[in-house]
């Protein structure tokens, strides 16, 4: 029998080791770059991953590095099985204006939180892992199977990664994804990413840049339009909190800014292009063909369900569609923006992009497809979903755990992580509110959150490995 007492002491004692090197990861400004030698998908990501990697080694486990393919790994114990835990080190992308009491990288303590990119998606995951490892190393917890810990650098962009991962190396038996809602997730929304393409280029509008991922709600753009006094008098006339006219040469300048959120809850924000779009397309001093461009564009976009473009649905397991904007270019002159469209399985990646090419004129514009991950579900009598629930239940004394949709996940969760109401720009959350919330705000919390969650996981985490279970691992 686990001894509770001496693990919850555990985590108590390590909690301010456990504050230090999660500072110590999330200060390295990881979003993907320029690919270069042992670095594919950029200097700091690649950098972040040694420094864990780092980590790891200065506490006495195993490590292996791969730097070619993204990902390293850190083992502890010996068994007949393995146990997968599934963590990663890249970031979305930052808009430094959103940021209103740090910088995204200077990371925070304030009022038992810890503020900055990363710190709850996913490096957190990291230095739970790790500390999971010294935990049953440390006190000498009964193993029957080995601990692998998965380090990545891809998650936010492609997941590269673990395709080489699974190329190259043997799956756990069992893995745990501490990425995600606790004790238990049993599905996930599916994923269509595709590129809409303007086929004649814009006449008046010479530059258009904006957004860096897929899976984020555009912060903020650029647009130049050829300089005219009509042009400037109707902008002049037609202001905006959000928007910025200035004078460059032979154009104006318009910079736009929008409401960041992550493409799985675009309601949550606004995109940028979305505002560019409606605002310009009323703008007579444009010619009649960019207008229609930017109209259709903004009706594409005038939703966060897909209603305007036919592909809202609501699947009875896991919600709502949702549709998000997150990058706009100009491709010789002709415009391109992107859609992330998360989807339940009553709908497949086939039937959304014959829907979309109806609303997309094949006339004005090319549909392409990025990429297209089906959405899955998992029974909650499955076997294995029974048994982890069951371990939850058993040490946590019976709590009841609620069965519901958090973001892109079908949840088991306990009530205190169902809070759904947004966190008001510029404050603190609440210790007492839910981890949803927190988690909007970028924020782990240092008290009560990440130390209780530690602790779970060690116990469920060796529950697991005793129970033998065998199914392949899988990061969200």
């Amino acid at each position: 029998m686990i001894e509770q007492g001496r693990i919850v002491q555990y985590f108590s004692e390590h909690r301010a080791d456990m504050v230090r090197d999660l500072v110590r990861l999330a200060s390295i400004p990881s979003v993907q770059g320029e690919a270069k030698e042992h670095a594919p998908f950029g200097e700091n990501c690649a950098r972040c991953l040694h420094e864990a990697a780092e980590m790891y080694r200065e506490n006495g486990f195993e490590v292996r590095e791969y730097p070619d393919s993204g990902y390293a790994l850190a083992f502890y114990g010996v068994g007949e099985k393995r146990v997968g835990l599934f963590a990663h080190l890249d970031v979305v992308p930052v808009n430094e204006p959103d940021w209103q009491l740090t910088s995204p990288f200077d990371i925070l303590e304030k009022d038992g939180f810890l503020i900055g990119r990363g710190v709850n998606d996913n490096k957190n995951g990291a230095v739970g892992a790790l500390y999971l490892l010294k935990a049953v190393k440390e006190l000498g917890l009964p193993l029957r199977n080995q601990l692998m810990v998965y380090l990545g650098s891809n998650e936010e962009s492609g997941m590269q990664d673990v395709r080489a991962f699974a190329r190259e190396q043997q799956a756990p038996d069992a893995s745990l994804i501490p990425d995600s809602g606790f004790p238990l997730s049993l599905g996930e929304r599916g994923i269509l990413r595709a590129d809409v393409q303007g086929l004649r280029a814009f006449q008046d509008i010479t530059f258009l840049e904006g957004g860096d991922a897929y899976n984020t709600v555009m912060p903020s753009l650029v647009c130049r339009v050829k300089k005219s006094a009509e042009r400037r008098t109707w902008l002049e006339a037609h202001a905006r909190a959000w928007l910025t006219v200035t004078e460059e040469d032979d154009a104006l300048r318009l910079d736009v800014r929008g409401v960041a959120a992550h493409a799985g809850h675009p309601q949550d924000g606004v995109s940028a292009f979305f505002r560019l779009c409606e605002l310009m397309s009323g703008c007579e001093a444009l010619c009649a063909a960019d207008r229609e461009l930017l109209s259709q564009a903004a009706r594409a976009l005038s939703d966060t369900d897909g209603t305007a473009m036919g592909i809202a649905q609501i699947d009875p397991t896991l919600g709502a569609l949702t549709a998000a904007n997150g990058i706009v270019r100009l491709l010789e002159g002709r415009l391109m923006f992107t859609l992330d469209i998360r989807h339940g399985e009553s709908v497949t990646g086939e039937q959304l992009t014959a829907r979309l090419a109806r609303f997309f004129r094949p006339e004005a514009f090319r549909l392409v497809i990025h990429s297209d991950a089906p959405a899955f579900t998992i029974a909650p009598d499955d076997p294995l979903a029974a048994a982890l629930l069951a371990a939850y239940r058993e040490r946590r004394r019976n709590r009841q755990a609620l069965l519901y949709e958090r973001r892109n996940l079908l949840q088991i969760s306990p009530p205190r992580l169902c809070d759904r109401h947004q966190l008001p720009r510029g404050r603190l959350p609440d210790p007492a509110q839910g981890s949803r919330q927190r988690a909007r705000a970028g924020r782990v919390p240092v008290r009560r959150g990440m130390d209780q969650r530690l602790r779970d996981l060690v116990r469920h985490g060796a529950s697991a490995g005793r129970a033998d279970l065998n199914v392949p691992g899988r990061t969200k």
